[in-house]
């Protein structure tokens, strides 16, 4: 395992009642950027407890983590170029999200990173197998896919250094199956386990017992 520069834990969406209070630009008047509220209109419903918990995964190897979030700027010019002077540091961003319903827009488990970003590439190719060994043992919470290169404008801000958007599952699909509350389960703690320790360096996914680890 390689020693893992600071990461900044990257919430893209703004709450649902902020969608007409954090614009585009400083001072602007679009919200093109807050409109987008994720995964059932709501991402932030589990976003926020969720991020927590990967820091403290994360803290727990050692690294050093920060949680940001859209209305911490106040507008998304701001939030850009917190992200991009992180990025020029070297700094590991990781774009945290649930995945829309499957069937409805949203496949559940996979990577996102800028193409032809070697970097990027690096990242993702130690958190691939680690999403793709936990959507096998837990299908029913949504689908995997291979790591894709769909434009996305958080990764084009962060393409400085290392970035990886990272879905992680299908967020209607965890709360049928764990309950409102899913984030607290032991199975998301497990999930948010294995994608720790794939970005500090592990490239191996770690056998799981039936009840958990």
């Amino acid at each position: 395992m390689t020693e893992c520069p600071p990461v900044i834990i990257v919430l893209d969406h703004v709450k649902p009642e902020n969608i007409r209070s954090i614009p585009d630009r400083r001072g602007g008047s679009t919200y093109v950027s807050a409109s987008a509220t994720g995964a059932a209109g709501r991402e932030r419903d589990h976003q926020d407890d969720a991020a927590e918990i990967l820091k403290e995964e994360l803290e727990k190897l050692g690294v050093s983590v920060e949680i940001k979030a859209p209305e911490e700027f106040g507008n998304y010019e701001d939030y850009d170029a917190y992200i991009r002077s992180e990025s020029n540091k070297g700094h590991v961003v990781i774009p945290f999200h649930f995945d829309a319903e499957v069937g409805k827009g949203g496949t559940g488990f996979l990577t996102r990173i800028r193409s032809g970003d070697i970097e990027d590439r690096e990242l993702a190719e130690r958190i691939e197998p680690m999403l793709e060994s936990f959507q096998r043992d837990n299908p029913e919470l949504g689908n995997y896919r291979v790591t894709d290169t769909a434009p996305n404008a958080t990764l084009n801000v962060a393409a400085s250094g290392p970035a990886t958007l990272i879905e992680f599952g299908s967020m209607v699909a965890w709360e049928n199956h764990y309950g409102k509350d899913f984030t607290s389960s032991s199975k998301f703690r497990q999930l948010s386990r294995m994608v720790a320790r794939a970005i500090v360096g592990e490239k191996t996914p770690p056998r799981v017992s039936p009840t958990g680890w």
